[in-house]
């Protein structure tokens, strides 16, 4: 029978939650593994509705793009916490503006005749890829989430076949129907997936595809992958969970755990707040209970993507025009009254409960920013103190401190003698007690300061009531004595009235910066840190490096990160290896790792950059592949177990790119080996030149691509959130140290996972040459500690010769090339190979170490390298000098 959306029977929406049990919809019953299904038609397409039986608050559903019931186990799961599960039939339209219409209308009929929530999670499977993208790219604003598996995001990958796929004869020529192409034309076609991106990108939608790395049907690079490199490109969250050896099918995870942590976690944002409405300066507020408190939330016309608030500790609406700034920044503004417990331990109790049922039941984000005007100083941070990590920062307004400041009057204040009684039966204490009690924000900042939640405290310096020098001022010094953050704002000639500050901007700027869990990550966290947090924890032991160039070897970061390890792990002894070296790039990384970076044992945990160097060393795209993931290959085959994190810093070049909203080569090509590799990565680079474009400091204030010590604290606090969103919600007491399983297909099959040195003694040396057995510069150019007092083998003059037998695909040298290096002739395998010039940009002031990879593409095997240094020089170079540091090979 046809059915028109005007005609389907009406879901009863008037309560919070419905029962489900009678699926009421119009048409043919059926059960979906033990869950009642109805079918019916919308102008003359099959739909279908499976009903969960108990429908979880905001009724939230899952959107099946394609292929009903293969490998239910994600919908089956879902329909258990409460989702309604649907499906609209598209058959035979490729995702094409027929079908984006067909999900219109559907999408239409669940969500205003019957009450589905406005922001469905989509589950597009193989094909189903199509239409789940291109119809999000046309209405980014209805959907929460994708989640993709082995999807199809380029019809001429499939069902064309014209990359490594075997695509579909079958289904080419429809498709080109469906869209109106021909052979020709399909070639410059821009209605793919990976074509209509930026929508998607820009409503920050957050993807999740899982497909399998030997897929022949819909190739993971051709698809997944390059829609995954333009979505990160253009500013988006994905994550990729790659199945090492599976094919096309069998789709989903055994266990889909993971696909319903991240659509739960993407849809329980949309959970609506019921309760008595108002309104607060043209936003909509709900009044509501929690255990028996009056509370209060006001909602943002369009809610920012992960659902960041602001908790009003106290006297609502004054001075409102923070929280109306921060609801135009998509944040909710949040309250519960506590009055009359001045902070005490059942008002904590009061914000935990408030807490939890915020984060829990309405996908709050985990870290508010407390607002703490006055007496509202005494439940913020005492909160604070007691579930440091629930708070994202603390904006203090004249905020009381100290009982005995205010209400007790005990100092230069007023004080208020009908609160004081109260407040001293509020904390069981009395005139005298209260001397000696310890229960103030002032003797409990130790757990803030610990968890580094920074403070932003606004006083008037004429304060008589809450005195600035008996509360914010002893708070301030305490607090940066504990190694906190605080910035103390003194409006002078100022009383206790009135709050804020007339222009907010300022306080705006601060709750966005530290309070948005979106706009504050710069990091893909992939497969975690577990592993390294495990073994810290577990053995009491840990081994951590740092491989990379001057930024790594300078002074800072690094520190600031093992102190804050010890921190974290302080019952652990940690070996740290510091393994930087200016002037270096991935290349030298991938040769140097086993004596650099090994060199004592296995290493826990690595960090990484070369980004800035490869740069500037002008590596090759396929040469910065071949050396990070040799890197991380390498590594692994050392220590299985080793957790690395890729770090992204930041120099003008870059900022060109991400200005422009594009990526710089080289970060695009180091993140396109950790994405495909599952490894962590820290985008420092976009985070400062975001940061700045806000205003949050200057270029001069970072300084440059060696920062200041304010830049070393922006990146080491990049990585202390990684931490966190590492470890904070891991048992790493008795969490497992397993194997990490790299995609065995290698991304460029001559990376440099075998890379070494290669003893000089080594060499065959034939005549001109000399072992220095500790090498000293002889003129004023400048060098590198590292390679100063080392063993050398050094020519000075033209002709001298040296042989060398290696086994291996890939052979080079690690020379110091300073102002007098000449150009170096060579053969392998007695095959010649164009001249080596020494001499770079910078040898004429630099002994500068050099890695040059002489070949990188041989046959597996045992090979002999001849080389020469020739009557030929760099019409800059004083001389036709070699000097050899270390042999290398692949």
């Amino acid at each position: 029978m046809r059915m028109t959306l005007f005609t389907i029977a009406l879901f009863f929406v008037g309560a919070l939650q419905a029962s489900a049990d009678d699926c009421q919809f119009t048409g043919t019953a059926g059960d979906f593994h033990g869950y009642a299904s109805v079918d019916f038609e919308i102008e003359g397409r099959l739909c279908r509705v499976v009903c969960p039986k108990e429908t979880a608050p905001s009724k939230p559903w899952l959107w099946r793009a394609r292929y009903w019931d293969n490998e239910p186990q994600t919908d089956v799961a879902l329909l258990g916490k409460g989702f309604h599960v649907a499906y609209t039939d598209v058959e035979g339209l490729f995702g094409n503006d027929v079908a984006v219409k067909a999900w219109d209308v559907f999408y239409t009929a669940l969500t205003e005749k019957h009450g589905f929530n406005k922001k469905p999670a989509i589950m597009a499977i193989s094909r189903g890829g199509l239409i789940a993208y291109n119809f999000t790219s046309k209405y980014p604003e209805r959907i929460a989430c994708i989640y993709a598996d082995a999807p199809v995001c380029d019809i001429k990958s499939w069902p064309g076949g014209f990359g490594e796929g075997t695509g579909n004869s079958n289904e080419w020529q429809p498709c080109l129907d469906a869209y109106g192409l021909d052979e020709k034309t399909v070639l410059e076609f821009k209605g793919n997936p990976i074509d209509k991106l930026a929508p998607i990108a820009k409503a920050k939608i957050p993807l999740l595809h899982i497909c399998g790395t030997a897929d022949k049907g819909v190739p993971m690079d051709e698809n997944t992958g390059v829609l995954a490199e333009r979505y990160r490109a253009l500013g988006g969250d994905i994550t990729i969970i790659a199945k090492e050896g599976v094919g096309h099918h069998p789709h989903s995870l055994e266990d889909p755990t993971p696909i319903v942590d991240f659509i739960l976690k993407h849809t329980e944002a949309n959970v609506e707040l019921s309760g008595k409405e108002g309104d607060y300066h043209g936003f909509r507020t709900v009044d509501f209970e929690v255990n028996g408190r009056h509370c209060r939330v006001a909602i943002p016309k369009h809610t920012a993507p992960g659902k960041p608030w602001v908790w009003r500790a106290r006297f609502w609406g004054h001075e409102p025009q923070t929280d109306i700034a921060m609801l135009g920044e998509g944040f909710h503004v949040a309250y519960t009254d506590v009055g009359a417990l001045f902070g005490n331990d059942e008002a904590v109790e009061q914000f935990n409960q408030f807490h939890a049922y915020l984060t829990k039941e309405h996908g709050f984000a985990p870290k508010a920013a407390l607002e703490a005007m006055s007496r509202g100083g005494l439940i913020a941070y005492n909160f604070a103190s007691a579930y440091p990590e629930k708070v994202a920062c603390i904006y203090g307004d004249a905020p009381v401190c100290d009982i005995k400041s205010w209400p007790g009057g005990l100092g230069e204040g007023k004080g208020s003698k009908a609160d004081w009684e109260k407040c001293l039966v509020a904390h069981g204490v009395d005139e005298e007690s209260v001397l000696a009690y310890k229960g103030n924000p002032i003797d409990k900042l130790g757990p803030i300061a610990a968890a580094k939640i920074p403070l932003l405290n606004i006083c008037g310096d004429a304060d008589d009531v809450v005195p600035m020098k008996e509360n914010t001022d002893i708070l301030a010094e305490r607090y940066r004595d504990l190694g906190g953050e605080i910035e103390v704002i003194a409006k002078e000639g100022v009383g206790h009235h009135p709050h804020s500050l007339k222009d907010p901007k300022i306080i705006v700027d601060f709750m966005l910066q530290h309070a948005d869990p979106f706009a504050r990550d710069y990091f893909a966290l992939r497969r975690g840190l577990t592993n390294a947090g495990a073994t810290f924890t577990q053995t009491k032991k840990g081994r951590v490096a740092f491989l990379g160039g001057s930024i790594t070897e300078m002074q800072g970061w690094r520190e600031l990160t093992c102190a804050e390890l010890e921190r974290r792990f302080p019952e652990t002894e940690f070996d740290f290896v510091h393994a930087g070296i200016s002037s270096t790039d991935s290349t030298l990384g991938a040769f140097r790792l086993t004596t650099d970076v090994f060199g004592r044992g296995p290493v826990d945990l690595l960090f990484m950059d070369h980004s800035v160097n490869d740069h500037h060393n002008n590596r090759s795209s396929d040469v910065r592949i071949r050396a990070v993931e040799g890197i991380v290959r390498h590594a692994h085959s050392l220590n299985p177990n080793i957790d690395i994190i890729q770090q992204y810093f930041v120099e003008p070049y870059n900022m060109e790119f991400i200005e422009r909203g594009e990526v710089a080569p080289e970060i695009a090509d180091h993140n396109r080996v950790t994405d495909y590799l599952n490894i962590p990565a820290i985008d420092l680079a976009r985070e400062v030149t975001e940061r700045i474009r806000k205003g949050d400091f200057t270029w001069e204030q970072f300084k440059d691509l060696h920062p200041s010590p304010f830049g070393h604290e922006i990146y080491a606090g990049r990585i202390a959130k990684l931490f966190d969103a590492a470890w904070n919600d891991v048992e790493l007491s008795t969490a497992k140290i397993s194997a990490h399983s790299l995609n065995p297909v290698p991304l460029d099959p001559l990376n440099y996972s075998r890379g070494r040195y290669i003893a000089l003694e080594t060499a065959k040396l034939e005549s001109g040459w000399n072992v220095v057995p500790s090498w000293q510069r002889s003129d004023e150019a400048g060098t590198r500690k590292q390679f100063v007092g080392v063993p050398t083998l050094e020519a000075v003059a033209a002709g001298a010769t040296l042989t060398l037998e290696f086994e291996g695909t890939a052979v080079g040298l690690l020379v110091t090339a300073g102002p007098d290096v000449g150009i170096l002739e060579f053969a392998i395998d007695g095959k010649a190979y164009p001249p080596l010039d020494q001499f770079t940009q910078w040898s004429d002031r630099l002994h500068i170490p050099w890695a040059y990879t002489l070949a990188d593409d041989l046959a597996e095997g045992k090979h002999t390298l001849t080389l020469t240094t020739s009557e030929e020089k760099h019409e800059k170079s004083l001389g036709n000098a070699a000097r050899i540091v270390k042999f290398y090979a692949n």
